[in-house]
């Protein structure tokens, strides 16, 4: 499941294969790491994990942005650590967008 998603699952496709406390228990040991709400990783997520994650939040590609686009494409030269996305669909419903996240509009 996390190989067929880029390392990223949903909560509750992980409990279509662990019990919550499993799930719990790896989340405490660090087999789990929660990337965004709901959105979890084998270990702990890079960027590129942490965009697949916003991917599959939003039900699609989310496009890069500033830092975030330099970055992917092999040329940062400010070496940020927030994400810079376009106005992904879905993931803003509130005006503060998640911690970690820099949306252009």
């Amino acid at each position: 499941m996390f190989a067929a998603q880029g390392g990223v699952a949903t909560s509750p496709q992980i409990l279509g294969y662990l019990s919550r406390r499993a799930m719990q228990r790896h989340l405490r040991t660090g087999q789990l790491a929660k990337v965004w709400p709901g959105i979890y990783s084998l270990g702990a997520a890079d960027r590129a994990t942490r965009l697949r994650g916003l991917d599959l939040r939003c039900g699609q590609p989310v496009a890069v942005c500033l830092g975030t686009a330099a970055a992917t494409y092999g040329f940062d030269s400010e070496n940020v650590a927030a994400l810079h996305v376009l106005n992904p669909p879905r993931l803003v419903k509130t005006p503060e967008p998640p911690p970690g996240v820099s949306i252009a509009y």
